[in-house]
């Protein structure tokens, strides 16, 4: 009987949000549902000094550890992950990260995050950048299936790959809301626009500094709260410190916190703001829709499907647009209703477990 390996070479604890809350929540409804699962065996296949953190699924799948020191070990041992498992026709692998590898003994099925590394100038690590401009266009080749994780995604695949087409499937990120526990609806408002984002050059925090600074020029009344990391980001940091101690006084950083911390960040939160340039879904963006929060998006076709049509759009490179919006959240901030249905374990997950099985189910 065939089995299914969940490669997860790219996971590292405390990095990368979103792929890393994407990867847990799917694990997790994989191990609560394994049964659901036609596979003989399902192994995780990860690096060494990542292995306690999925220790949890030991006693329904098998945890395969691999050294890894940087990018090109880690290409190296997803490219040996069939002879390193002993692999063969029947089994599947799930490449969880963008990448797969290019020697083929087994069905590949690849998620495909975003193709940002065709926006070049907003992917600063030349690194990086060629590796994805390497590897991406062959882990799409070989893949047998592709999984994109949004509408718009999948549409930025066929326009660079059209012979693609046939092989995509559009499955959202799965979402486990449970983990924010109840939300109280009596918790009071403090005043403060929400951002959860990484460092990345892409996410625009300098720009969204600058229209902090612009909004309080013009009155603006409500703080800033940050999710994320500034302290060791150079260019982040070095916009932060020519900022006025007024501006400073008006942010506060968190990093690091909890689950429940957040929950509560977004419960009293008044409104959520991102100035990204580019995503492939925007996982906070969605967690800001589960607390009702009205939102303020760049205008853009990804930010749109996402939000549903129900946020505020902003030229994320105009500092005047973004604080004049944020003035105007001000007068008619108000929770919002949307359709979560679409980032629901039912309507993600199980999409995965339907998808892998029809493998099994050709033999």
């Amino acid at each position: 009987m065939a089995k299914l390996i969940v490669e997860c070479l790219a996971y590292e604890k405390g990095k990368a949000y979103g792929y890393q809350q994407y990867l847990e929540n799917l694990l997790n409804y994989f191990y609560l549902n394994v049964d659901k699962l036609n596979f003989s065996s399902i192994i995780i296949y990860c690096i060494d000094c990542q292995k306690p953190y999925f220790e949890k699924y030991g006693d329904k799948m098998i945890i395969y550890g691999c050294k890894v020191n940087n990018i090109i070990s880690r290409l190296f041992v997803q490219s040996m992950i069939s002879w390193k498992l002993n692999l063969n026709r029947e089994d599947v692998v799930l490449f969880t990260g963008n990448y797969s590898s290019l020697i083929k003994r087994s069905r590949h099925v690849l998620v495909v995050h975003d193709l940002l590394f065709k926006r070049k100038k907003w992917i600063r690590n030349v690194r990086m950048r060629l590796q994805r401009t390497l590897y991406m266009p062959l882990s799409i080749k070989y893949a047998d299936k592709i999984i994109a994780i949004s509408n718009f995604t999948a549409k930025d695949i066929v326009s660079y790959y059209p012979e693609s087409r046939s092989k995509i499937n559009v499955i959202y990120n799965c979402f486990n809301f449970r983990k924010f526990g109840n939300v109280d609806a009596n918790i009071c408002k403090q005043n403060y626009f929400l951002s959860v984002c990484s460092s990345a050059f892409h996410k625009n925090t300098i720009t969204l500094f600058d229209a902090f600074e612009e909004y309080i020029e013009r009155g603006g009344k409500w703080n800033l709260v940050l999710v994320g990391r500034v302290k060791g980001i150079p260019f982040l940091e070095n916009r932060y410190n020519k900022l006025s101690k007024l501006v400073k006084d008006r942010i506060e950083f968190c990093d690091n916190i909890s689950n429940a911390e957040l929950a509560l960040l977004y419960q009293q939160s008044n409104a959520y703001i991102s100035c990204s340039l580019f995503e492939g879904l925007g996982m906070p963006i969605v967690e800001a829709m589960y607390f009702k929060l009205p939102l303020i998006l760049t205008n853009d076709d990804v930010f749109r499907e996402i939000s549903q049509d129900k946020g505020r759009y902003i030229n994320p490179l105009d500092k005047n647009d973004i604080a004049q919006k944020m003035i105007m959240m001000e007068t008619d901030s108000f929770k919002m209703q949307y359709d979560l249905y679409p980032f629901t374990e039912e309507s993600t997950s199980e999409k995965y477990v339907e998808l892998l099985n029809r493998f099994v189910d050709k033999l």
